[in-house]
């Protein structure tokens, strides 16, 4: 039985093109700039103020979104993680029919660039439950009586310095596939 080829550092370097590293920069770039276009809203109307003063069911209601916004965030967080480490492991070069290390470097990157926005995602999701949150609570007028809800852009915040902190470069996406080598062996 002949031994499968493998996958090494420079044919997964070499199906990182120019072009598709343009494109998931560029898809990087518009999933968090996204949120942050949305949040002007919120300011908007912060500056317009609120005629009526908010009621008790308008405070449960912003504490109740507020702690389903603080789940969501913990939930995107471990499960981007968990399903990025899942969709890009080398257990899928098994069930690859093509042997070819040029067509497996390829499928790599198409690969990491699902589990890239999988997990950009999900944190996005947070992210705009969040700026809702914050909406809600300004026409509620709750934001204006307890500002403490402004916490609530803090998932738009950690997804933002997420999105910077993972921009995709060369070697970053190269360090990545190396460290799902080794986690394989």
């Amino acid at each position: 039985m002949p031994q499968p080829l493998t996958l090494t550092r420079t044919h997964f370097e070499a199906a990182l093109t120019p072009g598709l590293l343009r494109t998931m920069t560029i898809m990087q770039a518009a999933l968090v700039f996204g949120p942050l276009l949305y949040v002007i809203p919120v300011f908007v109307l912060f500056n317009a103020g609120s005629v009526i003063p908010p009621g008790p069911d308008e405070f449960l209601l912003a504490n109740i979104l507020s702690i389903i916004n603080g789940a969501t965030l913990l939930t995107a967080g471990s499960v981007g993680s968990f399903l990025f480490h899942q969709m890009f492991s080398s257990d899928w070069l098994e069930t690859v029919p093509d042997e070819n290390p040029v067509t497996l470097a390829f499928i790599a990157v198409g690969r990491l660039r699902s589990a890239m926005i999988l997990r950009l995602a999900l944190f996005e999701g947070a992210a705009f439950l969040g700026i809702t949150v914050c909406l809600l609570a300004m026409i509620n007028g709750v934001l204006d009586a307890e500002p403490a809800y402004w916490l609530n852009l803090g998932s738009l915040a950690l997804f933002a310095a997420f999105g910077i902190l993972t921009f995709p470069k060369k070697e970053r996406l190269i360090g990545w596939f190396e460290e799902m080598l080794t986690r394989s062996r």
